[in-house]
């Protein structure tokens, strides 16, 4: 078969465990630092959802580079974002590839 025919490589059709993994952490995290927004304490019912929801939008977009549309072409960006959050363990680290795990440290070197 000639190659301009041929079709493309399948398409992952969920994201890596190393993302499943870092959401599921991210989650638990931020369920525990939410807790004490939402439960009887200083100031009205009203007001506590209110500091919940502002909590919750204000990390929305955190999120989102992390987490939304996983895609093989921002993989790397993705791990990134994860290792940022602290939500890469070293073993998931270590799990990557030499290369990955270079440009993903050397992200998060500090500019000088």
């Amino acid at each position: 078969m000639d190659s301009r025919f041929r079709s493309p490589p399948p398409q992952p059709t969920r994201p890596p465990r190393t993302i499943e993994h870092g959401h599921e952490r991210h989650s638990r995290i931020r369920l525990e630092g939410a807790a004490p927004l939402a439960s009887a304490g200083a100031g009205s019912a009203h007001a506590r959802y209110l500091a919940l929801y502002r909590l919750v939008q204000a990390r929305d977009k955190t999120l989102g580079m992390a987490f939304d549309n996983p895609r093989r072409s921002t993989a790397i960006m993705t791990l990134i974002s994860l290792a940022r959050l602290d939500l890469l363990t070293a073993s998931e680290l270590d799990a990557l590839s030499d290369e990955t795990r270079e440009a993903i440290l050397r992200a998060l070197e500090p500019l000088d």
